[in-house]
């Protein structure tokens, strides 16, 4: 679309789900990982995880955190007016914040820290 016409909530909306669905996935990769681990260290156990309350609650638990870590994503994004010449309104564009540059690139590079040791360790296991 060449102009945003959904507003801001929605402008600071899409980047926050979509954050969510990759916090999500290395989330849920990595709880996988855990609960293969334990089958394989421990066989004759009976499995915690596999208990439904159990799952509903690590589910549960991954999605809160998942929305948690990807909340700060509400900040970044706003809606900007586009004027090739001052005072000619041509569209509003949902954009970046270019005054949270330091910041957003604090968060990006927070968040690879915590994502990159989780899916390692899914992928050693």
């Amino acid at each position: 679309m060449p102009t945003w016409n959904l507003g801001e909530a929605v402008c600071k909306l899409v980047p926050m789900m979509a954050g969510t669905n990759v916090f999500v996935s290395t989330l849920s990769i990595t709880a996988i990982a855990l609960d293969r681990f334990h089958l394989i260290v421990h066989p004759t156990d009976k499995d915690p995880l596999l208990i439904k309350s159990c799952m509903a609650l690590v589910v549960g638990g991954i999605w809160m955190l998942a929305v948690l870590l990807a909340a700060p994503l509400l900040v970044f994004s706003i809606t900007r007016a586009v004027e090739p010449v001052p005072g000619i309104r041509l569209y509003e564009a949902c954009v970046e914040n270019p005054d949270l540059s330091v910041v957003r690139a604090a968060y990006s590079v927070v968040s690879a820290l915590l994502q990159y040791p989780a899916a390692q360790f899914s992928v050693m296991q």
